[in-house]
């Protein structure tokens, strides 16, 4: 099997990557060094605000690639051919990470149900014991099986647009703050139509003033919403409202107003991705987000276990994790991975 990483010559890498911190810096509570929300200081204002931030970090991520995937909406390739390469593309490391969960965490898996255990294998399940960005997964299974049905049905703006639409409605309307996977995590799926969507209106390539007037009305409206919305729910008023598991469409406006943001202050920052060392770290931990997101997990996991045995503080323990992390993921564990992939599909025959 080829090499899968994309290389994406522009600011999504890095933002991406940035996306890649924040989810390491969010998992580096379990370290329990410190606070994530407040670093200690007693607000209930810091802690929403920072719940909010850190809340929008995966949906953003699902935002951002369905923004660049819209393409795959208007290929050529037959619906089938479309979903075996995408399978092979992506359930290999999630199977390399149920492999770790299987070794590491042996008591805990064969307690679960054996329907459970087998819809988690085939990525079809998920809950929160299960570490190893198995949600990830699951929703991005659920979004190839998606764009498979709509090639078969030559599905294409028209069929973004609607399905965009009945998403948000359904990310609005459903139990919120449920532990069923496949109501907690919708909002994700509904964030990679929302991003497929705003492909539609080059949303995130710009400013605003080179747009026309109705990508322009489009962007201040969902920006506007992303921004007022924990303003009144901040003095409790909840016309509009910031809800989780699964993300409201609020919440993924918020999303949307942080990756425009970003995206222009990226702009107006080109060194940060052509010249600076960091930057170019960024770059390629952003080039290997997927990758990212489902091994991550493992790794702080394995640096807190062994930290077990050398008991190093635990604020400097997390302050490793957070600054660490997605390096040993990138530059260590994805290239043992794509070694031992590599490895095996040489033995399998073709």
């Amino acid at each position: 099997m080829g090499k899968t990483v994309k290389e994406y010559n522009n600011n999504y890498s890095i933002l991406f990557g940035l996306l890649c911190f924040g989810v390491v810096y969010l998992h580096s509570d379990w370290a329990g060094g410190f606070d994530i929300y407040t670093f200690g200081v007693k607000s209930s204002l810091l802690k929403k605000l920072s719940a909010l931030l850190l809340m929008s970090i995966v949906p953003s991520f699902f935002i951002l690639w369905g923004y660049l995937s819209c393409k795959y909406f208007y290929s050529h390739e037959r619906p089938l051919q479309f979903l075996k390469k995408k399978i092979i593309q992506f359930y290999p490391l999630y199977f390399f990470s149920f492999t770790i969960n299987m070794v590491t965490r042996s008591d805990y898996m064969f307690d679960l149900p054996r329907w459970k255990l087998v819809l988690a294998l085939m990525g079809m399940y998920y809950e929160s014991g299960l570490w190893g960005g198995g949600h990830i997964f699951l929703v991005v299974l659920a979004v190839i099986i998606t764009i498979s049905i709509f090639k078969l049905f030559n599905l294409r703006r028209r069929g973004i647009f609607l399905c965009g639409i009945m998403v948000l409605i359904a990310a609005k309307a459903l139990p919120h703050e449920s532990d069923l996977c496949y109501i907690k995590y919708f909002g994700y799926y509904a964030a990679f139509f929302l991003g497929a969507l705003l492909k539609h209106y080059s949303a995130f390539d710009g400013p605003l003033y080179l747009k026309n007037t109705f990508e322009r009305a489009l962007m201040l409206a969902i920006m506007g919403v992303g921004m007022m919305t924990p303003l009144l729910n901040f003095f409790k008023i909840y016309a509009l409202e910031i809800e989780y598991n699964p993300n409201s469409p609020e919440q993924l406006f918020f999303s949307v107003l942080l990756i425009y943001l970003l995206s222009r202050m990226l702009d107006r920052l080109p060194y940060l991705r052509d010249r600076f060392f960091l930057g170019k770290v960024i770059h390629k931990i952003g080039n290997n987000a997927y990758g990212h997101f489902i091994l991550q997990s493992h790794i702080i996991r394995l640096i807190i276990y062994l930290n077990s045995f050398l008991l190093v503080n635990k604020f400097v323990l997390q302050l490793f994790i957070i600054i660490f992390t997605s390096s040993i993921v990138v530059y260590l564990l994805l290239p043992i991975y794509r070694s031992t992939e590599t490895l095996v599909f040489k033995v399998l025959p073709s």
